[in-house]
């Protein structure tokens, strides 16, 4: 069994997940209904240049590029996570 067909079998596509950096190949993608938050340095069109750029990159794979829904470093997932999606009232950096 992959490593794709082993992580699906343990979640749902209801369930909510975080994917760090998929690149061309997601473990759990968006287009096929998983319900997944995607944290990347670069946004989808960076990342879709990027590897257009690259040799080593087989084109059919650049249209696997997911859009990205928090960008930054993943030695900051938690601070990305509370700036995107915790609500106003309970957040005080989005109240100044």
């Amino acid at each position: 069994m992959n490593r794709q067909k082993w992580l699906t079998s343990h979640v749902t596509r209801e369930q909510r997940g975080l994917e760090i950096g998929p690149y061309t190949s997601p473990l759990v993608p968006k287009r096929l209904g998983y319900n997944c938050v995607t944290v990347d340095v670069l946004d989808a069109d960076q990342l879709r240049a990027r590897a257009a750029a690259d040799p080593w990159v087989a084109k059919e794979t650049i249209d696997q590029i997911e859009e990205v829904d928090l960008i930054g470093s993943c030695t900051s997932i938690a601070e990305l996570v509370e700036e995107k999606y915790s609500l106003a009232s309970s957040n005080p950096r989005s109240l100044c």
